[in-house]
């Protein structure tokens, strides 16, 4: 591997081979580039613009070196996991996706870290709900087998990411790294709802999930700027399934809500923990609203509703019903005595 041409060829312009980044990556997993290179890597590709083909590489990489999840009795597992960094701040509405996705029957592995650029990951609001973090991917995989939904703490099965993350926090700047959270599913998720921070990444991470084996995802950003579907504004979305990337607008007037995002806004872990609890519970108000948007998509692309709008009216209903918030107590039991 010649990292230094590369390096060059990047600088130049030139997008790399699928391969070739697998096998960068690969070696940066390992500890066997420098923090140097692994800049000089990262800053060239960022600056070039990351290419679908280059992205399913890493991506490739980083599952391979990661500790997987086997979920017993097996089945499609679904992942909400967005990439974060889109600055607007909501409460961890995806995270609370996967609890209204496995009271509607789904299998759910919630792939997901603590707080980076925002002011609550979703580590940090389960911690705050009671779950323990420190789960084997062998633990893992019963939560999902037993509750129908599991947290995969990035910094237990991404481990391999250390001998990158000092060059990362140096550069302080977004790169690939940024974007390859949701594409690296220990569980092997091949159903995703996943917000980008920008809309110029939906159609291209759309991509990178056709080519990593995906049967069925949402890449989605709303029109006000978030990596979630808004509760105030349309969101744009590229639906793919059956090999086919379709093109559509997720706009919540369609479905009878409005709100402010402003009214989903956080500050902090207590806020956010608060308005998790809050919306999972199905108090009325815009969290409840925007939850039942974000879940309603992940039971239309889990399969257990034909379409966005009756996944919006059956998330309304497990929450109502105290199902959701049921399966988050569950897990948090469950757990506890693993």
């Amino acid at each position: 591997m010649d990292l230094a041409g590369c390096i060059g060829a990047l600088r130049a312009g030139e997008n790399l081979s699928g391969g070739v980044v697998q096998d960068v990556v690969a070696a940066m997993m390992r500890g066997e580039v420098s923090d140097e290179d692994i800049g000089g890597f990262l800053l060239a590709m960022r600056d070039k613009g990351e290419h679908p083909d280059e992205l399913a590489g890493a991506a490739r990489a980083m599952r391979a070196a990661c500790a997987s999840v086997e979920v017993p009795g097996g089945g499609e597992i679904l992942d909400t996991c967005g990439t974060g960094g889109s600055g607007a701040g909501m409460f961890n509405v995806s995270t609370a996706s996967a609890f209204v996705a496995a009271a509607a029957g789904l299998r759910v592995a919630k792939h997901g870290n603590r707080a980076s650029s925002s002011v609550c990951g979703s580590a940090d609001v389960l911690e705050a709900a009671g779950l323990r973090l420190d789960l084997t991917p062998e633990q893992v995989g019963a939560c999902i087998a037993e509750v129908g939904v599991g947290f995969l703490f990035a910094q237990v099965h991404h481990q391999a990411m250390r001998n990158v993350m000092p060059v990362r926090r140096a550069l302080g700047v977004r790169t690939m790294f940024n974007l390859l959270g949701p594409l690296t599913n220990p569980a092997g998720a091949v159903r995703q709802v996943l917000g980008v921070p920008e809309a110029r990444w939906v159609e291209p991470i759309s991509q990178v999930l056709e080519r990593l084996g995906a049967r069925e995802a949402l890449v989605l950003h709303s029109d006000d700027g978030a990596d979630e579907i808004s509760p105030a504004a349309p969101t744009r979305a590229v639906h793919l399934v059956g090999g086919e990337h379709v093109s559509c607008v997720l706009d919540p007037a369609d479905v009878g809500i409005s709100g402010s995002l402003e009214d989903v806004r956080i500050d902090g872990v207590e806020s956010g923990a608060a308005m998790f609890s809050e919306a999972l519970r199905g108090a009325p108000g815009t969290p409840a609203d925007a939850l039942a948007l974000n879940a309603g998509a992940a039971l239309w692309i889990g399969g257990a509703c034909p379409d966005w709008a009756s996944g919006v009216v059956r998330a309304r209903e497990l929450m109502a019903d105290g199902s959701a918030w049921a399966h988050l107590q569950r897990l948090v039991e469950f757990a506890r005595q693993l």
